[in-house]
């Protein structure tokens, strides 16, 4: 899939979780676009390398690259490998982690505004007005653990706007969307994505 396809594709749900949440679109699908490498390294439908919670659809356990500040954060039974970053006085890790594994991409834009509601990153809400702000913020406040992380996202929110689709087609797709079934995000589905709560 080509980036721009990319955009086309899921700018929409990004649309659809902004205007229940005002998590900013442009935010989500950049974020979305980096962590899936533009849709060629998804785990399921997971675009947002979202980890796997009990109560998630399923998941699947994929070697990764992660950054602490501490040797003993992982379980050291999945660590393939561990060394010292000086430079940045962190330890890199492989290995291996659990990911949610979604049925459909709509359950995963749904996953992901449950998560960027609950309280670790509410307060990055004040920066709604700047996707990039927003994202530092939920950076900082301890979304991923690679360290030019804000950069990335920098250079990614830019990337997606000059793909943004026509706002004819994004209309388009949204009612598309929309008629998609929710399905299993809780006992009773909510109606709005703000009220959804994180399956524990």
């Amino acid at each position: 899939m080509t980036p721009k396809k990319f955009v086309e594709k899921y700018y929409p749900y990004a649309k659809e979780a902004e205007k229940e949440t005002g998590i900013p679109a442009l935010a989500i699908t950049a974020q979305a676009a980096l962590e899936s490498g533009w849709g060629k390294h998804v785990i399921g439908n997971n675009l947002f390398g979202i980890k796997y919670r009990n109560g998630d659809w399923n998941y699947q356990q994929i070697l990764t690259t992660e950054y602490a500040d501490r040797p003993e954060v992982f379980n050291r039974d999945n660590i393939v490998s561990m060394d010292y970053i000086p430079s940045i006085n962190k330890y890199k890790f492989k290995v291996y982690q659990k990911f949610a594994d979604y049925p459909t991409p709509k359950e995963a834009f749904l996953a992901h505004s449950r998560l960027l509601l609950t309280e670790r990153y509410k307060e990055a809400l004040k920066w709604r007005y700047s996707p990039v702000r927003y994202l530092v913020a939920i950076w900082r406040a301890g979304y991923a653990t690679d360290t030019n992380y804000g950069k990335k996202m920098e250079d990614m929110v830019e990337s997606v706007k000059r793909r943004l689709p026509d706002v004819r087609e994004v209309v388009k797709v949204l009612s598309e969307i929309e008629s998609i079934p929710l399905g299993r995000i809780a006992d009773k589905p909510p109606k709005k994505i703000k009220n959804l709560k994180l399956i524990k």
